[in-house]
C-alpha cells in the first residue's frame, strides 16, 4: 500500500526491545546502553531519510 502511494518508508534499522520495562527507570529514564545505542542508530537513519526526501 506504502509503495502504491510513493510514501516515504523508514523500515530499517528495526528495533525491538524485549522486557522494555526492566530498562526503564522509575523516574522515567532508559538505562539499557544497548538499547540507547539502537534508538541512536534508528534516529540518525531518520535523520538521514529527512534530508534525502528534502533533497528531492
Amino acid at each position: 500500500m506504502l509503495l502504491y502511494l510513493d510514501a516515504f518508508v523508514l523500515n530499517k534499522p528495526e528495533i525491538m526491545i524485549a522486557d522494555a520495562a526492566s530498562k526503564i527507570s522509575a523516574q522515567g529514564e532508559l538505562t539499557d546502553e544497548t538499547t540507547r545505542r539502537l534508538i541512536a542508530e534508528q534516529l540518525a537513519a531518520l535523520q538521514g531519510l529527512i534530508q534525502r526526501v528534502a533533497a528531492s
